[in-house]
């Protein structure tokens, strides 16, 4: 659902630039509603050229554009700098697929949402060249304009408003775009993309079902084809989400985890709802231990193990339920010795579960990735 009209995102950017006050001009000699500079009314066509475009003296004055032959009339015209606005802000779109950042729009970049809308109010605030420093650092530079105020706060509070169809882009083609540290989220398009994401947990959403694409892994690099999106290469994307569920790929991370502790905890293939569940929990930053913390706490866990169980029973069914195997007499009591020593249920069922020999136990079931619902 849109954040609001066109006709809203004009309101509210010039709010946000002049509190709505075509008349102002700022202690920098940014002008009008929407708080233009020199440089932008001369790309409109409204100011002449001078020796300094940035320094909003307009020593040459002004062309005669639409009647606006001074500061003066343009400040005076409130319809005219609206449709100076509209001008600026196809401008700006078009400076933003010329800098082929056009891909990003509905991309999440280190927790932040781009849209039409929120980029081109980002341009507004910083340039093009603003942004495109945002997008190619990850999210994790964000220009900022004389009064500290960021692109990622630009981005954020015009995010999501209606946009015209005269804003056209081109997502058929092949894209290549890049992730940053944090935890980003990437919608396919049409054509053969390629995506970058970098650390953190990221995804790559696909408007079909799983049933629809071709999936191969290759180490750190996958690639997803279908008839529909073409032949995508993800590198460092940790999850594929489809129309009916979420493949994990990360197995040697939360959610590799999330699926060991599970099936040691309750002896059981995890089932896909509660699955989901913990994998989100220690998306968010859940340690190890404190998810077994919360299954060691379950009633199916008592069932498992049993009320009370001592630590003699409970090490023996942690060997037979992880391992599938009694355990040896060397590992019987190294495990005694830790709960004797102040270790706790979970601490051993967490140290069993991410044991080398339990992960590769484990590896034959998950190869192919985790999929959960």
């Amino acid at each position: 659902m849109a954040t609001g009209s066109y006709d809203d995102f004009f309101g509210a950017l010039r709010q946000r630039e002049s509190s709505g006050n075509y008349a102002v001009v700022n202690s920098a000699g940014y002008a009008g509603a929407y708080q233009f500079g020199e440089a932008a009314l001369f790309d409109l066509g409204y100011a002449a050229r001078d020796s300094n475009l940035f320094d909003n003296r307009y020593t040459s004055g002004f062309t005669g554009k639409n009647g606006i032959t001074s500061l003066q009339d343009f400040l005076s015209d409130k319809a005219e700098q609206d449709v100076a606005a509209a001008s600026w802000f196809q401008m700006l779109w078009s400076r933003i697929r010329a800098a082929d950042l056009e891909f990003y729009d509905g991309q999440t970049l280190n927790g932040v949402l781009l849209t039409k809308s929120g980029m081109i109010a980002a341009s507004h605030l910083a340039g093009t060249g603003g942004l495109k420093t945002f997008i190619q650092s990850g999210g994790t530079k964000s220009a900022q304009d004389s009064n500290g105020t960021s692109v990622v706060n630009y981005l954020k509070l015009f995010a999501g408003y209606e946009t015209p169809s005269t804003f056209i882009d081109n997502l058929e083609k092949g894209n290549s775009v890049k992730g940053g540290p944090g935890n980003d989220v990437f919608f396919t398009r049409a054509g053969d993309d390629r995506i970058d994401a970098g650390a953190g947990i990221d995804t790559a959403r696909f408007s079909g079902s799983r049933a629809e694409y071709s999936i191969a892994a290759d180490g750190s690099t996958t690639t997803v084809t279908s008839q529909r999106e073409g032949h995508d290469t993800l590198t460092g994307v940790e999850r594929l989400q489809f129309a009916d569920g979420t493949l994990a790929l990360d197995l040697q991370g939360s959610a590799g985890q999330a699926y060991r502790i599970y099936q040691a905890a309750f002896d059981r293939t995890p089932d896909a709802d509660g699955l989901r569940y913990w994998i989100e929990t220690m998306d968010t930053g859940a340690t190890l231990l404190k998810v077994a913390q919360g299954f060691v706490g379950s009633s199916e866990f008592v069932s498992v193990y049993g009320a009370g169980v001592g630590n003699a029973d409970y090490i023996a069914r942690l060997y037979e339920n992880v391992l599938g195997r009694a355990g040896e007499a060397g590992g019987i009591a190294y495990w005694e010795d830790r709960l004797v020593g102040g270790a706790t249920k979970a601490e051993v069922l967490a140290g069993f579960s991410e044991s080398a020999e339990n992960i590769l136990g484990v590896s034959a079931s998950i190869a192919d990735g985790i999929w959960y619902v």
